[in-house]
């Protein structure tokens, strides 16, 4: 067996079959696990329930519930702020060499999910792979 296929920017214009079948088995794990689920939202690293939740649906079909999620308010943004402007100073103070670590790691992840993320974005705003 060859070298792994990466998906890349340069790489998705001319895509292998491994692209389509992962693709495909990302959508079809999505559909099955996760439509329909509620949403937090997230102030300073806590899930936070409450407040009025709107639904939105897939425009592939109406009867794709990509979700519930809570509807936030002014005063949500507020803490939101307050959240980030506490949590600045403790990053500023982490030494670049771990900042870089931990942006690096971001990426991994993302990387490793590549595909479950191109289902729900696909899903959500009803676009193709």
């Amino acid at each position: 067996m060859g070298t792994p296929f990466k998906l890349t920017y340069s790489t998705m214009f001319n895509p292998p079959a491994e692209l389509h079948a992962r693709f495909d088995a990302a959508l079809a794990d999505f559909k099955v696990h996760g439509l329909g689920r509620d949403h937090p939202q997230w102030i300073g690293g806590q899930a936070v329930e409450g407040g009025e939740r709107f639904e939105v649906r897939s425009p592939i079909d109406q009867d794709w519930m990509v979700g519930r999620f809570v509807q936030g308010s002014a005063a949500d943004v507020d803490r939101a702020v307050q959240a980030a402007r506490a949590a600045y100073p403790a990053w500023a103070a982490t030494p670049w060499r771990e900042r870089v670590a931990l942006l690096r790691r971001a990426a991994r992840l993302i990387e490793e999910r590549v595909y479950a993320i191109s289902a729900a974005v696909a899903v959500e705003v009803g676009k193709n792979r």
